[in-house]
């Protein structure tokens, strides 16, 4: 609230001359700065009160929460602002580096579609033992989030698999065998 009363009333003291265009569009720019926190912060306090619930136990929204940060970003909105541009002609001006954009953000693209793919299809939880043999993961999921699964071996270390590999490799998860209780084993005589 400061910095959008000063962006609102620096044109009104005197004596300030050229200054006051400038000191506004920093306290304008500012406190775009102090939203964008507050979303974040109210971002985070809504996955910790989630992970506190009994669902965060088999669903993770972590990317998800992930993904709004992502969003959140507000870089071109106050640079924007800065230089006294809309933020649509900034926006215009990616269209000419998408390309670079897109090899920029590859893996971040590639786990955002493995982590919606991943939690819309159930295919993976918190707490599932999986054996991925490529990765060096053998046991418990632990975490899943935009970018990474946390897989805790047997040895009790921590291996950190790429989202996007949960499409690109195979894997086995038990869960279905802890579920229906018993375990089919083959055998040869």
């Amino acid at each position: 609230m400061p910095l959008a009363a000063v962006a609102i009333g620096v044109g009104e003291v005197p004596h300030i001359g050229h200054m006051a265009d400038v000191i506004e569009r920093l306290a304008h720019a500012g406190a775009w700065v102090c939203i964008f926190f507050a979303m974040g912060g109210a971002l985070s306090a809504w996955q910790d009160v989630y992970t506190a619930s009994m669902e965060a136990q088999t669903r993770s929204i972590k990317g998800y929460i992930q993904i709004g940060k992502l969003a959140l970003t507000c870089g071109v909105l106050v640079l924007s602002i800065m230089i006294d541009r809309s933020p649509l002609w900034m926006l215009s001006g990616l269209g000419a580096l998408s390309a670079v954009l897109l090899l920029v953000f590859k893996d971040t693209l590639l786990s955002l579609v493995a982590s919606t793919q991943l939690t819309s299809n159930d295919m993976l939880r918190i707490g599932d033992w999986i054996e991925m043999p490529q990765s060096n993961a053998d046991g418990f999921v632990k975490d899943i989030a935009l970018h990474t699964v946390k897989v805790q071996n047997w040895d009790n270390a921590v291996t950190i698999v790429p989202t996007y590999k949960f499409f690109s490799e195979s894997y086995r998860n038990y869960r279905q065998m802890f579920e229906s209780g018993g375990r089919r084993i083959k055998r040869t005589l």
